[in-house]
């Protein structure tokens, strides 16, 4: 997951891989070069005006480096526990400048010194600095969404612009104009820096939708979407896009939610990157409840007695949470190959989609577990039709299947869908899961987040003998655009689309696309490429069954390590916490 690019005077260009800890750099057409490797949370980077080039790691690190340009030497540690020096620059007098995510504050540091000293303070989340011509210090603050001026040499602060909240870096041009991006928004603005009136270049209504829930009040369908930087709910008829949360706004309490399941009075949401389960009042928007500490949790359901059923990847079983804040956990059962998606049986039961097994299974309120569909292809999302049926997400087979859970039938309701985005290297394999809801009237809805990103809301309308596909209602804008950092030069291309995706026409179904949109680049499809044999989703080839399995689990298990081992530093992330024991 690439995070951060920088130019060095001689044109070179260097990037970070978040998740990967390994640095690189290009120059020209040449061929690109590992400058540093094992670094989990590579983040920010910049050159100085020498050629010599620094980074950090944040939130899964909190360490500042020298990087050798030429690869040959390894990282030089230049100090650490700064309080997460995310988006930095060098000043005209070659200081570097940038803030501390977790401490509230701008810094300046003599990377020769390796001296920290504070220039400006008071701010909530300041994630970015950059300078303009004039050597004005210019800072974003995520948590209030505020564009703020900073004297470099007196700390005097101006508020210049306010805009919304989720702010994630800006750039300055060479005529000083300011353009801003919003992780939650998809967009980038530009702000006058004069008046601080704001232009929207770009936006979306969507920024990652994962996992998704559906509830049907009367005739009224609602989507309750995990869209990652923001938790956001959709009209099913009308296609209008609700937000009660973004990630970082000043006090909101959200976790990077990936997965959603929406049943009652409640919406669940579950962030495998956090390890945590959220359960929200659905009409009130209010947290009831926040429970951590979990290993990859999928998903996770409320049960009848109050109890929360998670499915937790990292440890392959499925976790009973009771008791206050959920702190009392059993183990329902464990050996599940991939538990991902999760949705409530008849009599207490559950059915479990286990991804990297290719089946779906039933598991009673006693553990006892019976397979009632194999040989699928990484199977997630599932919910459960008001006829009985299961609706499954194939993503391994790009499709939606039904499935009797009395006969173990498989039919196919729709395939060639645009689901199933590779996972980052680095990341898990279930990347970011594939949603499916279905409303009163049998109407099924699903998420996708592929080609960065193709952000279609579809249903599925049952007519006869025959499958109608066509999208609800459009969710978001004719525009392109990645999660944008503009500050640090990230996905800058903004690309208007084409005419939309060509549908296809059977017996079995009929695919409409009206428009299609915050469709990113459609780059030539790759295999993922983690170790061991797990099915790949545009390859389709099934996995081996024995070492590819090991080797595939032994990734899983060392990504969910990872994790936890920096799970405090994820936690104040998604907290705003300044409370860390390592400051």
């Amino acid at each position: 997951m690439a995070d951060d690019i920088a130019f060095a005077p001689d044109g070179t260009m260097a990037w970070t891989g978040f998740l990967t800890g390994d640095l690189y750099s290009r120059k020209g057409d040449g061929p690109i070069r590992k400058l540093a490797s094992g670094l989990p949370g590579i983040n920010s980077l910049a050159f100085r005006k020498d050629g010599r080039l620094y980074a950090t790691t944040v939130f899964l690190g909190d360490t500042l480096y020298e990087i050798d340009v030429e690869g040959t030497k390894p990282p030089r540690k230049i100090m650490e526990k700064m309080g997460g020096l995310n988006g930095f620059e060098f000043g005209p007098d070659d200081m570097l400048y940038g803030p501390l995510w977790f401490k509230g504050q701008v810094a300046k540091v003599d990377v020769d010194k390796a001296e920290l000293t504070v220039v400006a303070d008071g701010f909530k989340i300041p994630a970015a600095v950059n300078f303009d011509s004039k050597g004005n210090l210019w800072v974003v603050d995520t948590a209030l969404g505020e564009l703020v001026r900073v004297d470099p040499k007196s700390g005097a602060k101006k508020m210049v612009a306010q805009l919304k909240p989720s702010l994630d870096n800006h750039a300055i041009d060479d005529k000083d104009r300011i353009f801003v991006s919003n992780m939650a928004d998809n967009g980038i603005q530009e702000v006058d820096p004069e008046t601080g009136a704001a232009r929207q270049v770009v936006i979306g209504k969507l920024a990652l939708p994962g996992g998704i829930g559906g509830v049907s009040d009367g005739a009224k369908d609602t989507i309750y979407v995990a869209d990652v930087f923001a938790y956001r709910t959709v009209d099913g008829t009308t296609g209008e896009v609700s937000e009660p949360a973004r990630m970082h706004a000043d006090g909101v309490t959200l976790e990077y939610p990936m997965s959603a399941i929406a049943k009652g009075d409640d919406v669940i949401l579950s962030s495998w990157f956090t390890g945590t389960v959220q359960v929200i009042d659905r009409k009130t928007g209010k947290t009831s409840e926040m429970l951590h500490g979990f290993k990859a949790p999928h998903d996770a359901i409320k049960l009848g007695d109050g109890s929360i059923l998670v499915n937790e990847l990292g440890s392959k079983s499925l976790i009973r949470a009771s008791g206050e804040h959920g702190k009392d956990r059993t183990v329902v059962i464990g050996g599940l190959e991939g538990p991902v998606g999760l949705v409530a049986a008849p009599g207490g039961a559950v059915y479990v989609t286990e991804a990297f097994a290719g089946q779906v299974s039933k598991v009673e309120s006693n553990g006892e577990k019976t397979v009632i569909a194999r040989d699928l292809k990484m199977p997630e999302g599932i919910a459960l039709a008001p006829d009985a049926m299961l609706v499954v997400a194939e993503v391994g087979a790009r499709r939606i299947i039904q499935i009797d859970p009395k006969k173990g039938t498989v039919t196919e309701i729709a395939d060639n869908l645009p689901i199933g985005l590779p996972a980052a290297p680095g990341g898990l394999p279930t990347n970011i899961p594939t949603g499916v809801g279905i409303g009163a009237s049998g109407v099924i809805y699903f998420s996708t987040s592929i080609d960065l990103l193709l952000r279609i809301r579809w249903r599925i309308r049952r007519r006869g003998a025959n499958i109608r596909l066509r999208n609800a209602a459009v969710v978001g804008r004719r525009r392109s655009v990645g999660r944008q950092s503009a500050g640090k030069s990230r996905r800058k291309r903004f690309n208007e689309i084409g005419p939309g995706v060509a549908g296809s026409r059977n017996t079995k179904q009929e695919l409409k696309v009206t428009r299609v949109i915050n469709n990113f680049l459609h780059p030539e499809r790759k295999p993922c490429d983690h170790p061991g044999d797990k099915p790949d989703r545009q390859t389709h080839q099934k996995p081996a069954r024995t070492e590819g399995r090991r080797r595939r689990d032994a990734f899983c298990q060392g990504v969910v390590a990872h994790f936890l081992q920096a799970g405090h530093r994820a936690h104040a992330l998604a907290n705003h916490s300044q409370k860390s024991s390592q400051y």
